[in-house]
């Protein structure tokens, strides 16, 4: 018996980590631009950067002090969301569902909630 409850225990913890993970993401998406006025200081450069790489112009002629991937991912988001914010956003929740996976894994999957929360 004792392991059943076990079991439910387990289930309700992931299913909440998940709908907490969600609803932060979707806060995130929808409230950022608002809060921000639409971008922080640097993303106004990352983006151009991003606009420029995509559309073939190497790397070394604009915004050169920094790896060029997070640029690239950004263009493409702009590419195939019409937003550059998409991409990072999702590899963010990407990061979120491995980090309780993992935890998971080496601890219960209350260490793993507590950890989820406090990373999102």
């Amino acid at each position: 018996m004792r392991n059943i409850i076990g079991d439910n225990r387990q289930k309700s913890y992931t299913v909440i980590s998940f709908l907490v993970i969600l609803i932060t993401y979707s806060l995130m998406i929808v409230y950022i631009p608002e809060i921000y006025g639409g971008g922080y200081a640097d993303e106004v450069i990352y983006i151009t950067a991003g606009k420029r790489y995509i559309v073939g112009q190497p790397p070394y002629f604009y915004n050169f002090e920094h790896p060029p991937l997070a640029k690239y991912l950004i263009g493409l988001s702009l590419i195939l969301f019409n937003e550059p914010r998409v991409l990072n956003i999702l590899m963010g929740f990407l990061i979120l569902l491995i980090v309780y996976a993992l935890l998971n894994k080496l601890t219960n999957c209350r260490k793993a909630f507590w950890g989820v929360l406090l990373l999102a």
